[in-house]
């Protein structure tokens, strides 16, 4: 295959927003002093809402960290720090998306943030060649919350799974598509991380 055939067949699937600086964004200078004095700590899991710009435009705590300062400090810092080149549907044109993470807070130990488990499916029996079975989907809604496309990030890896992935992200449609500027809802592009297990 040539790299233009290659490269028209990559637009053709959208792509998900990226992180222009690899570095986290929230780092342990942010730790709210009233926390470290109090010893708190938690995992504050949170949806970024990223513009067609690139630049975040909402912040939802998902799962409380259980200790309000951090949530909020969480949320402000990824909102005033973090950049992104936008997602981009189909046709290439960029689209606001919403993005899962978590920053685990500890006294005691360094920040941490990773991308947090979206949804569990417990199926019959995993394929025998899975070793990491979770996979990562890119969920287009259009404005009125209707799935538009659902694409596997690195298709091919675990193919007896990936349109089962595709199935269960449906069920998160009902979320809906992020709001604009103008407060109406627009194009959404959700990434997703589904964990399959079978214990």
């Amino acid at each position: 295959m040539t790299l233009a055939l290659l490269l028209s067949a990559a637009a053709a699937l959208g792509n998900s927003p990226q992180m222009i600086d690899s570095k986290l964004w929230v780092s342990d200078a942010d730790y709210p002093s009233a926390a470290i004095n109090l010893g708190r700590g938690g995992a504050v899991v949170f949806n970024l809402t990223v513009g067609p710009s690139g630049k975040p435009t909402g912040c939802t705590v998902t799962r409380s960290s259980g200790y309000k300062p951090l949530d909020i400090r969480t949320c402000a810092v990824s909102m005033n720090r973090a950049r992104f080149r936008p997602a981009r549907d189909e046709a290439g044109d960029p689209i606001t998306s919403v993005l899962s993470r978590r920053v685990t807070w500890s006294p005691d130990a360094p920040l941490t943030m990773d991308i947090p488990v979206d949804l569990v499916v417990n199926v019959q029996r995993l394929p025998g060649e899975v070793r990491d079975p979770a996979i990562v989907v890119r969920q287009v809604l259009t404005y009125d919350g209707k799935v538009e496309s659902c694409q596997v990030d690195r298709p091919g890896r675990l193919p007896a799974l990936e349109k089962l992935a595709c199935a269960q992200a449906a069920d998160l449609a009902k979320l809906g598509p992020a709001k604009g500027d103008s407060g109406l809802p627009v194009k959404t592009m959700r990434v997703l991380e589904i964990m399959f297990t079978d214990s």
